[in-house]
């Protein structure tokens, strides 16, 4: 059958027989095989044992104690140096970074820029200089400088193109406080 038969075939309407027959084809298909149940997720031939089934494979607070005893069975004369709490003075360094990204949410702004950056070793940095942007499109920015024990941070924010918002960066300021104070009262390894 050359090309041109082939495209003539192709033109003719379908009989009614043929097309009866290819309807009854696509029904078969779509009911053989499109209302399986699908098979069940976890399907295993895996037999326990009676021991194997009593296993549980969650820990829970009945094993914290004898995990905790295993663990001091291995170095029985260690004594932790410290614990972690909250921070002595109110307020910790590190939490800098964190504290300004919630105070600037609380205060309807955005961080656009972080200097030094985010990923600096955060104890040789002396000043975090965050530079945002308001909800209203003014520009800001926070100051945090390291200080010395038990004031460890001094803040200035200033707000607005002229920095004639003082209201905002009064907020700004606050917001700050209250979130590296929220921070601080978190227990971490001071």
């Amino acid at each position: 059958m050359d090309r041109h038969a082939f495209n003539s075939l192709l033109r003719q309407p379908l009989r009614g027989e043929c097309l009866a027959v290819l309807l009854l084809l696509a029904g078969l298909a779509v009911f053989s095989n499109g209302c399986a149940p699908d098979p069940p997720a976890a399907e295993s031939n895996l037999r326990l044992t009676e021991d194997e089934a009593t296993i549980r494979w969650t820990l829970d607070d009945r094993d914290r104690g004898p995990i905790l005893e295993a663990m001091r069975s291995i170095e029985p004369d260690h004594q932790p140096t410290r614990r972690p709490g909250p921070a002595p003075h109110g307020v910790r360094w590190s939490d800098v970074p964190d504290a300004a990204h919630f105070a600037a949410i609380e205060s309807e702004m955005v961080i656009l820029k972080t200097e030094p950056g985010r990923y600096e070793a955060i104890d040789q940095v002396d000043e975090f200089v965050f530079t945002l942007r308001t909800i209203d499109d003014q520009p800001a920015t926070l100051i945090v400088t390291r200080r010395p024990e038990p004031e460890i941070v001094e803040v200035h924010a200033v707000c607005g193109l002229f920095g004639d918002r003082d209201d905002r960066a009064r907020e700004l300021e606050r917001a700050f406080d209250r979130k590296l104070r929220a921070f601080g009262r978190k227990r971490a390894w001071n």
